[in-house]
Formats: structure tokens, C-alpha cells, sequence
């Protein structure tokens, strides 16, 4: 049976590691038995996958690419796109070599589902998780934690067609911390947190092969996929 993976953009390359080993050879006309989609935000499908460029996917390869990833990393908050818009400064031109920075992430796309059509606000991050949650946003900003808004969920859907599902956050739960029917202490028991990858229930799960049947997944706070093992930005999920 096949495991289908929808690659948004990335996880950190600890959590993929763990799922490599235990995934299945693909077969043709095999059903999928579980979809994993896997978040990550602050870089574009353009930055992190130029050589998908080559596979078919719509995504721009100006060559040069890197094989390291900038260091530190780039400013991308509001601040920094208003001083662009100003003429301050310019925005830096940069992409890296999937192939060779993050490999794994390369195959994953390659083999299953890229998603290059993702499209955000072009504002704070809370509203881009919670389209990709509920399919609409009450919020263009970064809410306080206790903010929480009574809107529908794609996990409740897969739930009402009797399959299971699980979110896989940091230890604040965000960003299903801001809805309301994830409240409840039965859906509490579907958010599975973590703060790195020793304590990961996702890397836990997938090398007991005891994933849910629908998963999103968000990095631990402040990782980058394109940095190697143990490093850190001030990047937030």
C-alpha cells in the first residue's frame, strides 16, 4: 500500500530521516493509504526546489544556485518588505540546490505530490496556517495564543469519514491552538507536540508506522530545512 505525501514545503530533515527508512517502495495504481503534508513558510518553492524546474513543476531556476544555504538568515518579516517596497534596499536574489543541500526533501518531491501553486496573504504567518487548516482566515495578523475563533476544520471533515488524523506542533500547539472545535479534550488527544527532534511523537509514529491516516505536520519552532542538523534561525514555523 502506498503512503502519499503532500510536500507544501519542508519539515526539518530529522523527521524526514526517520520516514525514509520505513517508507514502501512506490507502485503504480497502488491506493494511498495515509496523506502526510508537511509545512514549513518564509521561503518560496522558487528558493528551496530550483531543480524541480527539470521535473516539470512550475518553478523558476536561474542557475547559480547555492550549496549552502545564507547565512544568517535573510530578514522576511513586514518590516523588511516595507523598507523593499521604499527602495531602501533590494531583495536578495538566492536559491539553493535541493539536490544537494536538502536531498531527502528533493526525493520526496520527486516521488510524491509538490504542491508549486501554494499561494499566501502576503502578511503575517497565522493566516497562511489557518487557510491551510479551515480554508479561510479570520486574522492578517499574529494573534495573542489565547485568540480563538469557532471556524471548521479540515481535520473534523476527515473525522466525519471516519478516518483518524493528527497535528504535529511545537509544545504551544499553534497554529490549531486558535480553534474552537479542537478545543475539546478528544481533539487535544490528535495534537501531538514536541520541542526538538529526541521528543518528536511524529518521528515516533512514522518509524512505528502507526501514523494517523491524515497528518499535518509543522517543524519545531525556529528550524530551517535547508540548515544542517542542529542549526537555528530566528525564523519562526
Amino acid at each position: 500500500m502506498q503512503e502519499g505525501w503532500l510536500d507544501e514545503t519542508i519539515l526539518s530533515s530529522a523527521v524526514s530521516h526517520a520516514i525514509r527508512a520505513r517508507q514502501p517502495a512506490r507502485k503504480r495504481g497502488t491506493p494511498m493509504t495515509r496523506i502526510v503534508v508537511l509545512l514549513q513558510e518564509n521561503k518560496t518553492p522558487d528558493y528551496y526546489f530550483p531543480t524541480l524546474a527539470a521535473w516539470g513543476a512550475e518553478i523558476e531556476n536561474r542557475g547559480h544556485l547555492r550549496s549552502a544555504p545564507p547565512m544568517p538568515d535573510p530578514k522576511h518579516d513586514r518590516n523588511a518588505w516595507v523598507h523593499f517596497k521604499m527602495g531602501d534596499y533590494t531583495a536578495a536574489t538566492v536559491q539553493i540546490d535541493n539536490d544537494i543541500v536538502i536531498p531527502y526533501y528533493s526525493w520526496l518531491a520527486k516521488q510524491f505530490t509538490f504542491c508549486d501553486h501554494h499561494f499566501g496573504l502576503g502578511t503575517n504567518s497565522t493566516s497562511g496556517h489557518m487557510l491551510v487548516i479551515g480554508g479561510q482566515t479570520p486574522t492578517l495578523r499574529n494573534p495573542p495564543p489565547s485568540s480563538v475563533w469557532d471556524l471548521p476544520t479540515i481535520f473534523k471533515h476527515v473525522e466525519r469519514a471516519g478516518l483518524s488524523w493528527g497535528a504535529f506542533t511545537g509544545p504551544d500547539r499553534y497554529p490549531v491552538n486558535h480553534y474552537t472545535e479542537l478545543g475539546d479534550p478528544a481533539s487535544q488527544a490528535h495534537i501531538f507536540t514536541s520541542s526538538d527532534a529526541r521528543s518528536d511523537r511524529f518521528i515516533a509514529m512514522a518509524t512505528q508506522r502507526t501514523l494517523p491516516d491524515f497528518c499535518l505536520v509543522w517543524g519545531p519552532p525556529g528550524t530551517r530545512p535547508d540548515v544542517e542538523a542542529g542549526g537555528r534561525s530566528s525564523t519562526r514555523r
